[in-house]
């Protein structure tokens, strides 16, 4: 897929002619797109058409096409997102993000009118504001911009601002968390509830579950008109 950044990758699952909507599936700063099928695929059996992204910095697009992230990756996104239109015009469309790719999933939901849900499955409020002594995980964030230097690596991941105003402020969002998540704290999880420019929001917790929920579960508590599922087996359900 052209976009201004470079040529993205991604894998489409149809869903088929009676699709009522599409969702883009993000992962994050070691995500491969491939590695989602699993999700795609239990979204489209729900009539949801799924787009399992590379984004600038992920998986092929980076490896194979050179594309990193850097100033113009929201633009990617929305290029992403005129494609995405032409293939189910006049249906809704959401974002999920894994891990990482939460926090992009919400800065792009403020961001861009068409997108009518977000899901976060593991994202933080603030990217731009991890240290370079967490060590392995700061240097796969370097990777992911090609850059060298932590001050410029940390100044990049600014630009991906969850917590920004936009025009479509007021966005369904459904935060699914882990209860026993060694990187992404109950602290952190309740930043992206008071923080991010969401309307109506639905915080998932599953007690026994690690860093993000990769099971096909969670595209259970997908809803192509906003987020307020009932809440899945062993799991906590908090409403904001």
């Amino acid at each position: 897929m052209e976009t201004g950044a470079g040529v993205l990758t991604g894998w489409r699952v149809d869903a088929g002619p009676d699709a009522v909507g599409a969702a883009v599936v993000v992962g994050g700063v070691e995500g491969w797109a491939m590695d989602f099928d699993a999700m795609g695929t239990a979204l489209a059996e729900r009539g949801i058409e799924a787009f399992l992204l590379d984004a600038p910095g992920q998986g092929e697009s980076r490896m194979a096409n050179g594309v990193y992230l850097g100033d113009g990756w929201l633009d990617a996104y929305r290029a992403v997102l005129d494609a995405v239109e032409a293939w189910i015009p006049g249906q809704p469309i959401g974002v999920v993000g894994n891990s990482m790719g939460g926090s992009f999933a919400m800065a792009l939901a403020a961001a861009d009118t068409r997108i009518a849900a977000c899901v976060d499955n593991g994202g933080i409020v603030a990217p731009g504001a991890v240290p370079p002594e967490v060590g392995t995980f700061f240097t796969k964030m370097a990777a992911f911009c090609d850059r060298r230097d932590a001050d410029e690596v940390r100044a990049v991941w600014a630009d991906v601002d969850p917590a920004a105003d936009g025009p479509n402020a007021g966005y369904p969002l459904l935060v699914l968390h882990g209860g026993l998540d060694p990187l992404v704290s109950d602290e952190m999880v309740q930043a992206v509830l008071e923080r991010v420019p969401a309307g109506e929001c639905e915080l998932v917790v599953f007690s026994d579950g690690n860093h993000c929920v990769y099971t096909a579960r969670t595209a259970t508590c997908w809803s192509p008109t906003g987020c307020a599922p009932a809440s899945p087996p062993g799991a906590r359900s908090d409403g904001r």
